[in-house]
């Protein structure tokens, strides 16, 4: 019994992301799965991967209503009857999600942080993300913060002037982190390395610049601000 009942669940949910897709796909004018995969950048097998893993399209569905004025309560849900007005003014996108810059309910604030002033916070520039976004990628709105890089280090990854969606709660696995160095009070982006002997290998993806080994009984000079989550692509 307790079988039967999963199955029926699952086949359920395939068929409601097959209704998202289906509107998704209305919402472009489009028919064909190839159509909204190249549309959204990905490979032409996605739509069927969604189905078969029961994989609800949240990212693509809120960058779609927001890039066509669409609500995300009909396209994910199906309620409503139709399209409602989604303010346009543009900052950005962010792992493929644009960003509103007016007040629209489901937006959350995201404190901002320059690398350069790092100890002052400008409220006046909040970034607003869709909280489904924040959601669905595990962050809160408490420990997240937008930070804006400074120099060339990291570069090709982040570039100068580069926003970067930075993840404050404390982790011990291995990537890019913006880190600070106590001794020189520096705030850096750095790809870091937990080494077997518990030393630091601080790199840079530029490189140009030197690599700094941190020994064990040193670690306590660098202080991890949080983990770089994401970085954010400028719309032009």
């Amino acid at each position: 019994m307790n079988r039967n009942f999963q199955i029926y669940k699952m086949q359920t949910k395939q068929i409601f992301v097959q209704e998202i897709i289906d509107r998704m796909k209305k919402v472009l004018g489009f028919t064909k799965d190839d159509e909204l995969a190249n549309y959204l950048g990905k490979a032409k097998s996605t739509p069927a991967g969604w189905r078969a893993r029961s994989s609800i399209p949240v990212t693509e569905a809120v960058q779609i209503a927001l890039q066509h004025n669409i609500s995300l309560d009909w396209l994910i849900l199906g309620r409503g009857s139709g399209p409602e007005l989604v303010a346009p003014e543009v900052m950005g996108t962010v792992a493929g999600v644009t960003l509103d810059a007016a007040e629209v309910p489901g937006y959350v604030d995201l404190v901002v942080l320059d690398m350069a002033t790092f100890h002052s916070t400008s409220k006046d520039r909040a970034w607003k993300v869709p909280r489904l976004w924040l959601d669905q990628e595990g962050l809160t709105v408490e420990d997240t913060v937008m930070v804006r890089a400074a120099g060339d280090t990291m570069i090709p990854t982040i570039q100068d002037g580069q926003m970067v969606v930075v993840d404050r709660r404390p982790r011990d696995s291995d990537g890019v982190y913006l880190v600070r160095y106590l001794d020189a009070d520096t705030v850096r982006f750095k790809r870091v390395q937990r080494m077997f002997d518990g030393s630091l290998r601080l790199s840079n993806d530029n490189p140009a610049y030197t690599v700094d080994v941190v020994a064990r009984e040193d670690a306590e000079r660098i202080e991890f601000i949080g983990y770089c989550h994401a970085s954010v692509q400028q719309v032009r």
